[in-house]
């Protein structure tokens, strides 16, 4: 999205919004600007106006970048699948594939469904005799997934590309350790 383009939306919230923006320095409008250029930059400038129109259209008070971010990704993924759906295609596939053809399953399956039930085990799955502990489990792991994959998609490119640029760290510093004494 050009510079031009997040004047526009910004222009669209300040009339949207007046006692908001009203009292606003040149400063923190330049700031603003740039942010918000920075944060869209690799987004089509039409949809982040239909996002923006979207919240406006839904919400008392201006939107944040995050909420922006949160119906982009929801736009480009789509409805996605709930939990007890992605269940149901875990038991449509053991049903159809049995534990011999794991494989064959996966592929049928959503994604993010595929993804928890590796995890889980395919095989453990299909031998299991606790459907109901199973079930809880899937839900949790498939839930939390979801909503990271979700995060993950409301991340712009250019943030997420900066951070797997960072060095790994092996062990977490110790709060309050030897060191704080």
């Amino acid at each position: 999205m050009t510079r031009e383009g997040i004047i526009g939306v910004l222009s669209i919230l300040k009339t949207a919004y007046p006692n908001h923006f009203g009292k606003i320095s040149k400063q923190d409008a330049e700031n603003t600007i740039n942010l918000w250029a920075s944060m869209f930059a690799q987004e089509d400038g039409r949809m982040v106006s239909y996002a923006v129109k979207q919240l406006i259209a839904t919400n008392v008070f201006p939107p944040t970048i995050a909420e922006v971010c949160g119906v982009l990704a929801e736009a480009k993924q789509g409805q996605g699948i709930d939990s007890a759906a992605a269940w149901g295609q875990v038991q449509h596939a053991i049903r159809r594939f049995g534990y011999t053809r794991g494989d064959e399953a996966l592929a049928s399956m959503h994604p993010v469904t595929a993804e928890v039930v590796r995890r889980l085990g395919w095989m453990d799955l299909c031998r299991s005799e606790n459907v109901i502990a199973d079930r809880a489990h899937f839900i949790k792991l498939f839930e939390g997934k979801q909503s990271k994959a979700r995060e993950m998609a409301m991340i712009p490119l250019e943030v997420k590309e900066g951070l797997s640029q960072m060095p790994k760290s092996k062990a977490l510093p110790q709060i309050g350790g030897d060191e704080a004494k």
